[in-house]
């Protein structure tokens, strides 16, 4: 399980791909691990678009020949006619028609070769940054542990040219909460965490954070989602989302919730008796960005035991739908793999693996940031400055 990114080998975007055994791996596999967002700018504009890789990819290999040079991206607008799919270029009003089977199957040319290469040089980048500071939780403390939750505020982020804003709101939001996380006691066994900005399907952004706490025998419960999930609704001052990623089992429910009636429906009601709504989900940490559809735990609509048994399901459906990853290893090694999930180093590192698959690179961004996550005791801080 050792080759990062290895999906992408058949496309040659790399030296180590020359000698690779070539398996070309089609577009719902590749969709279901990557996101092939681009910001592009063409030559004498000011604004950047949201150019789709592999859409631009496949056209090229339609039409047998390089990509057309600081023109405008072929657009998502299509029509439909049974299976068929036609895309328009709006600068010379040229056509192309793809049928939902076809899939890149050779290495790109041209502009779009080097677009694909510094768009995957940016991914394996970010692999490394969210590896160094997990590689210094673990030489630093012992029994560590990850927690990654997915932060969302509920509010139409379509506007590409306002992304920069949507983000500044994002990070803003999630600073005064770690702020207020930091100074309460119970978040004593967190040390650390790595905040990454990432883009939906849609194109919006939300947070991604993997939080990095110490245990010895029993895990935490869910108090955490549920703190975070408040704090998160306070923070944003609005209607917000939440999505945590579980490691074969949701986490135990907390005992005495004194809001456990306002959690079950999804409410968080201020100091200033303003109320906002929140939902909260979970995936398994081998389908994280995957299309299964994430568990959906508030507001509660069904017993705590059929959401777990939900998730216990969803490795057996990666070893029946998803043969293609099967090629990489021997089936034994897989299925073990896929059955073994547990907190471990071979898991975290997977973990990161699919999210640096998910990284895009936003221009003027900082899109991944690290730090300690200590408790910090404010008691002591005022009586030592007394």
């Amino acid at each position: 399980m050792n080759t990062v990114f290895k999906e992408l080998s058949f496309l040659g975007l790399r030296e180590q791909d020359k000698i690779t055994p070539p398996h070309i791996v089609s577009e719902h596999i590749l969709r279901d691990q990557y996101t092939f967002a681009d910001f592009y700018k063409r030559e004498n504009d000011e604004q950047y678009v949201i150019d789709d890789l592999y859409l631009e990819a496949r056209i090229q290999e339609a039409n047998n020949k390089a990509d057309r040079k600081n023109s405008i991206p072929w657009r998502e607008d299509r029509s439909r006619f049974d299976e068929v799919y036609i895309y328009f270029n709006y600068q010379n009003n040229t056509t192309t028609t793809l049928t939902h089977r076809d899939s890149v199957t050779k290495k790109p040319k041209g502009e779009l070769l080097s677009r694909m290469k510094l768009w995957l040089k940016e991914k394996q980048d970010a692999y490394k940054k969210l590896v160094n500071n997990y590689n210094h939780c673990i030489n630093n403390h012992k029994n560590i542990k990850l927690l990654p939750i997915s932060f969302y505020i509920e509010k139409d982020y379509s506007d590409t040219q306002l992304i920069s804003e949507h983000i500044k709101e994002l990070v803003n939001a999630f600073s005064a909460m770690l702020n207020t996380l930091k100074g309460r006691e119970v978040y004593s066994c967190f040390v650390s965490y790595s905040r990454v900005i990432l883009l939906d399907a849609n194109n919006r952004p939300y947070l991604h954070i993997i939080f990095y706490y110490q245990t010895k025998d029993k895990d935490i419960s869910d108090f955490f989602i549920r703190d975070m999930t408040r704090e998160w609704c306070k923070a944003c001052k609005q209607n917000v989302h939440v999505n945590y990623m579980a490691f074969n089992s949701l986490f135990a429910e907390m005992a005495n919730d004194d809001e456990q009636e306002e959690w079950e429906q999804g409410l968080c009601r201020n100091q200033d008796n303003s109320v906002y709504h929140f939902s909260v989900s979970a995936c398994h940490v081998l389908f994280p960005f995957r299309t299964v559809e994430p568990i959906q735990l508030v507001p509660i609509k069904s017993h705590p035991k059929s959401t777990q048994m939900q998730l216990e399901q969803i490795p057996k459906a990666l070893l029946s739908r998803h043969y293609e990853e099967l090629s990489y290893y021997h089936e034994k090694e897989f299925s073990l793999f896929v059955k073994e999930v547990k907190q471990k180093n071979n898991y975290h590192l997977y973990y990161l693996e699919q999210v640096a698959k998910q990284y895009t690179k936003i221009p003027m961004i900082n899109n991944i940031t690290s730090g300690l996550f200590s408790y910090k005791n404010k008691k002591k801080e005022n009586n030592a400055t007394r």
